[in-house]
């Protein structure tokens, strides 16, 4: 389930983007359409606060390289804040430590 804390108007330059439940196959479209409705010209930053994420497969990984490759398209920066250790342990076995910046709890 995708649920933005603050949604992004025109004028804003930040966001804080919640998910919760798995982030999975079965989800990771949702998780897409969401982050793409985020996007607008004065868009610099998307934190995703992935907290209260469950579970994560290679959906979830695949589903975040194409959302960065759009944002940085666009010029936007994304963080990723209380990664499951599921997700840093498929970062770092693809090597896309330099691509995220993600955090844990």
């Amino acid at each position: 389930m995708v649920q933005p804390l603050k949604h992004a108007s025109r004028q804003s330059s930040y966001v804080i983007y919640r998910l919760s439940g798995p982030f999975t196959v079965e989800t990771a479209p949702r998780v897409l359409k969401g982050l793409q409705s985020l996007y607008h010209p004065y868009l610099r930053f998307i934190s995703l606060d992935m907290t209260n994420v469950d579970e994560v497969d290679s959906s979830a990984l695949a589903t975040l390289l194409w959302s960065f490759s759009k944002v940085t398209e666009r010029h936007i920066q994304i963080d990723i804040i209380g990664a499951p250790e599921t997700l840093s342990i498929l970062v770092e076995i693809y090597n896309l430590e330099k691509m995220f910046l993600v955090s844990h709890n």
